[in-house]
Order: structure tokens, then sequence, then C-alpha cells
């Protein structure tokens, strides 16, 4: 909870238009805080109400570009992207969705003068694909190396019927 005669932290989640995403912006604006929502370019209409409470910003986790200056000013990013189901031969191992995305959103927030990254990782369980837990645990390591800030949520997988 935000203690009353402090300023709103603003933080920047990523994955807008997700589950986890708006999941996680909708329990900060619920805390008061300030949201930015990183959302990708054609996810708009995945967006809930939580759209027009929360400031929306355009970007490609996978693609660095988008993302300059898009973490300017916010106190942290929280990086909710990923993915459990690898596709090879449409180019999605674990490691592009995992890694990749981690990577560019913790350069972003290096770059961009945030000063803390949340990564939502996982846990290991007999029925998580184990390229998973390994390019979870190598995003983690990333962070590591390059100094930033770092919180790494391993979280349990999360189940919701049909879905």
């Amino acid at each position: 909870m935000i203690a009353s005669g402090t300023s709103r932290p603003r933080i920047l989640v990523t994955g807008g238009g997700t589950l986890l995403g708006d999941a996680v912006a909708a329990a900060l604006l619920a805390e008061g805080a300030d949201v930015t929502l990183l959302v990708r370019p054609g996810a708009e209409d995945r967006l809930t109400a939580l759209g027009q409470r929360a400031r929306l910003v355009y970007a490609d986790v996978w693609e660095p570009s988008s993302l300059k200056g898009r973490a300017r000013g916010v106190q942290a990013v929280i990086h909710t992207v990923g993915g459990m189901t690898a596709d090879p031969a449409h180019g999605l191992s674990f490691s592009y969705l995992n890694v990749v995305s981690a990577r560019n959103v913790a350069n972003m927030a290096v770059n961009s003068g945030a000063p803390r990254m949340v990564l939502l990782s996982a846990v290991s369980a007999p029925w998580v694909p184990r390229g998973y837990v390994r390019a979870k645990r190598e995003a983690e390591q990333y962070l590591e190396r390059i100094g930033l800030r770092a919180t790494i949520i391993r979280a349990p997988v999360v189940y919701l019927r049909g879905s």
C-alpha cells in the first residue's frame, strides 16, 4: 500500500492486453500507482476497461527500436511477457520468447533511466517444459550481469479454466 503523503509510484508494465499484464496493472492501480501499460501494436482489441485507467504506450518487446524511451520517468518496469509454448517452425523458441524479450526490456529500462526491474519468472515443476525454465533462468542471469536492480518473482504456474 502507498503511504499517505507520498507521491504515486510510476510503474511500466509490459504485456498490456494479456491476462498476466492486465492483472498486475489492475493490482497496481488498486494500490494507487500511476501505471503505464506497454501494449503490442495490434493488441488494442484485447484491452479491457483497464486501458481507460492506465496510460498506454505501444511497443513490441521483441523490437528494441520500438522500446526507446518508453520507460523514461518510471520508478520500475515489471516484465510479464514470455511464453511456455515454443513453436520453432515459426521462430518462437523458448529463448526468443523469454530471454530476448527480457533482455530488450532490461536494456530499455537501463537506457531510459528506470532504476528497477521486476521479472516474472517461473518455478520448475514436472509438467513445465525444461526449455522454458532454462530460458527464464537465462533471463534472470542477464539481469544480474547488467547491474540493474532487479527483483525476480518465480511464480507458480497459473491456470485458469478455458484459457
